[in-house]
Order: structure tokens, then C-alpha cells, then sequence
């Protein structure tokens, strides 16, 4: 491996037109309420109730009070569970936090429950993930610990949608890597800023009759192409200065990342907002052990997308006159430069096609889960990372291998110790995989 890296001529007039198309994509505009669909508190408080009752009896909401602390309970009681037994009686307490913290927006703060007790706010979102896979199973557990072989199945399959969209980020670490041997730090809030894009724009989108899957590639569409120039424009403005100082480069890279994420903080507050419009599709791929397992319209869509991608980064890669002399570039960045090879600009592609795809799985993410804030892109980026470095920090095939990897140690370590853990045992792997076999399960292959 050559170590010196090349450097070329960038056209520099992108970064401004780049900066001005990225605050308009996210910018939250005047419409910023008509796109959360949970508006009404009370309407917040039903979705849940079949995780408790799938059909309650003598359903009964008490008067709403409100707290001298500003925050708002809501309760519902009920007699029985025309699915259950008669002496299914429970209640359910939403508390949501002041407006005053959230913008205007009603968010839950805790649930009180006869049934599990208290719950978290991350136990809400994990209720909601749950209740859209099957809103039609009823009283739902929130933590692992006892599972069967159709839980397992059904794990498998949310850690297929995990691991790609894991494996996309990874891929645009890697490519920046690959080119510039350094990390690009930056691709964490980008991915925060392609959800909050789809957000923004997803009421637009999510009204037309174009049909599910027309609406997802215009809504992608929405979301890649001011990505793509969004990456084209971080090389041209500050990474092109900084090709021979890799260290400058990550540090530069760290101080962009904070800069975006306050940025999107600063345009759309600190409170979780939820994407209007999502397919609800359920296709039942059968019972395995009295579980019933599913797979949603997203999951395959995410699938295809990320499968799609894959095929066509591989054939540019050796198919291409680009793709051969970028990977001729990370071999021998001399000799390529000697062939007449403009090596800065292959360094930009790359960074164009990393910044589409870190994007892109902020989007699916939006698309998949629903909840979209500020945050969302820090443990993203951090996990790809993991899966990158797993894979094989540089190589393209090992980031899809490590993204599926990574995905599937998570989804078992919360099924079986619960979610708590997941984190641990995640970045526990990425510290095995630095002092075992710091090349990745892929080795060095570009």
C-alpha cells in the first residue's frame, strides 16, 4: 500500500451552491407542525393501548390534568379485553414533558402502566417499533430474556434491515478511508440531516398517488442528490486542504460533526418528531412456534434498496474507468498519478458517493423506525464505524459483511440480555476486533 495520497484540482464553486441546497432540504419552514402526525396528545396516548388491551372493554379516558410543573397526564382505564379474560381490567397514564421544553410539541415523558409499570421513553419508542411490526398482536413484552425459535426468526429478519442500513454508512467510511486513510467523523450528522430531509419534504411526498413504491424513490431521490452534493462540497471546502495531514483531516472532521449536529438542533429543536408517512403493509411469512413471524413493507423495501446499491457500487468498482482507477489510486497512488490519473477528483467521487449513502440511511432509518431527532445520527455513525472496522476498514465487500455482522450481534444481545446491553456488547466487539484481527473479517481487499 502506497502512503502517500493524491491530490488534484476540485471545482471549489460547489461548495457554496452545495451549503445553500443543504439548508434548504432541511430547514423546518413554516409547515413544521402539519408534519407530525401525533399532534394530539390524547391521539399519542391511543396508539398505545393495544400493546395493553387489543380490544378493550368500556374503554374511559379521565379529564386530562395539568401539572403545575407544566407537564399533562393522561389516563385510560378499562374493564377487560374482549381477547383476553374478564378480569383484564388495567390502566394506562401518559405523561408528556412541558411544551415549553419540546418547541410546541407533545412528547411523552414516561408511561405508567398496570401491566409493566413504568416505562421509559426509549421503552415508548421500542413499544411503537413493535406495534407497527404487528399492531394486530396485542399485549407486546418490551425486554428479552425468553424467546423462541419464531422470535428468533423474527429477530433475523430485523437485523437483515439493521445490518443494511449499518452496511451503507460503513461503505462511506470506507471509501473515505480507502482514499484518504483518514475517518471521516462528519458522516455522523449527515445521516441525522437525510432523515430530517425526508421529514421535511415527507409530506409533500407522502400525499402524492404515486403509489408506495413510486413515493419511496421520489422520496430518496429528495434525500440523495443534496447528500451527494452535500459530500462533494465537505471535500471541495475544507478536506481538499487537508489531503496530506490525515490527523488534521479527523480533527477537522470532529468539528464539522458538532457544528452540523448543533446545527440541526438549532433549525428543529431538541424533541423527537415522527415521519408522516410510512407503509404499513404486513406480509405474514408464517407461525413458527406459536410466534407469529413478519416482515414489513420497509424491511423489504430497505432490502432492495440497500441490495441494489450493492450491486451497482460492485460493477462500478471493476466495470467502470472510475471505479478500476480508484481502485488502482488506494493501491498506488504514485503510479496511478503517473498514468495521468487525476487523483484529487477520484478522492471528491468519493466523498459525492459516501455522502449519498450516509444520506440515505438517515432516510431509511426515518423510513424504517419512524422517530427522527437530532441525536439519531451519533450511535448510527458510531455502530457502521464498528461494522466497517469488523468488515475491514477500507473494503467495500467487508462493509456489507460487518454491517450484517454487527446487526446481528445487537439484535441478539438485546433479545437475550436485553436492550440495555446492546451497546456494550456492540463496541466490546469493535475492541475485540482491534486487538484480534485489526484487519477486519475481509482483510484488505478494496
Amino acid at each position: 500500500m502506497a502512503g502517500k495520497r493524491c491530490q488534484g484540482p476540485v471545482a471549489g464553486a460547489f461548495a457554496l451552491s452545495g451549503l445553500l441546497l443543504i439548508l434548504l432540504a432541511i430547514w423546518p419552514g413554516a409547515a413544521r407542525a402539519e408534519l407530525d402526525p401525533f399532534i394530539d396528545a390524547r391521539r399519542i396516548c391511543r396508539t398505545l393501548l393495544p400493546a395493553f388491551a387489543a380490544q378493550p372493554i368500556n374503554l374511559v379516558r379521565e379529564p386530562t390534568r395539568w401539572l403545575s410543573d407544566g407537564r399533562t397526564v393522561i389516563v385510560y382505564q378499562w374493564t377487560g379485553d374482549r381477547l383476553g379474560h374478564d378480569d383484564d381490567a388495567g390502566w394506562l397514564a401518559c405523561w408528556f414533558l412541558p411544551m415549553k421544553y419540546t418547541g410546541g410539541l407533545w412528547q411523552i415523558e414516561k408511561l405508567e402502566t398496570s401491566k409493566y409499570g413504568v416505562m421509559s421513553r426509549y421503552d415508548v419508542q421500542q413499544l411503537y417499533k413493535l406495534l407497527r411490526m404487528d399492531p394486530d398482536r396485542g399485549a407486546i413484552p418490551i425486554e428479552g430474556g425468553e424467546f423462541n425459535l419464531g422470535y428468533l426468526v423474527q429477530q433475523a429478519i430485523n437485523a437483515l434491515a439493521l445490518g443494511c442500513l449499518y452496511a451503507l454508512i460503513a461503505v462511506a467510511f470506507s471509501l473515505i478511508y480507502a482514499a484518504g486513510r483518514f475517518i471521516n467523523f462528519a458522516f455522523g450528522p449527515l445521516i441525522t440531516m437525510g432523515a430530517f430531509m425526508l421529514l421535511t419534504t415527507g409530506g409533500v411526498v407522502g400525499r402524492t398517488d404515486l403509489g408506495p413504491v413510486a413515493t419511496f424513490v421520489l422520496a430518496m431521490a429528495v434525500v440523495a442528490i443534496p447528500s451527494a452534493v452535500y459530500g462533494w462540497t465537505m471535500y471541495a471546502a475544507i478536506f481538499r486542504h487537508l489531503a496530506q495531514r490525515p490527523l488534521a483531516a479527523m480533527i477537522a472532521a470532529i468539528g464539522l460533526a458538532i457544528a452540523l449536529r448543533e446545527a440541526v438542533w438549532l433549525l428543529h429543536g431538541p424533541s423527537t418528531q415522527w415521519l408522516p408517512f410510512q407503509p404499513n403493509a404486513m406480509l405474514h411469512l408464517g407461525t413458527v412456534d406459536g410466534f407469529t413471524v413478519v416482515a414489513s413493507v420497509r424491511h423489504m423495501f430497505i432490502g432492495v434498496a440497500a441490495g441494489l446499491l450493492a450491486i451497482a457500487l460492485y460493477v462500478a468498482g471493476r466495470r467502470t474507468r472510475w471505479g478500476r482507477a480508484f481502485r488502482a489510486s488506494v493501491q498506488d497512488c504514485d503510479m496511478v498519478a503517473l498514468l495521468g490519473v487525476d487523483g484529487g477528483r477520484l478522492i471528491a467521487y468519493a466523498f459525492l458517493i459516501g455522502g449519498m449513502l450516509a444520506g440515505l440511511a438517515g432516510a431509511f432509518a426515518a423510513w424504517h423506525y419512524g422517530p427522527v431527532d437530532f441525536r439519531m445520527g451519533t450511535p448510527l455513525g458510531f455502530k457502521a464505524l464498528t461494522a466497517a472496522v469488523v468488515g475491514g476498514l477500507g473494503s467495500i465487500p467487508g462493509a456489507f459483511l460487518g454491517g450484517i455482522a454487527v446487526a446481528a450481534v445487537e439484535t441478539v444481545a438485546g433479545a437475550a440480555i436485553g436492550s440495555a446491553w446492546r451497546d456494550v456488547v456492540v463496541f466490546g466487539l469493535l475492541a475485540g476486533m482491534l486487538v484480534l484481527r485489526p484487519s477486519g473479517m475481509a482483510g484488505d481487499r478494496p
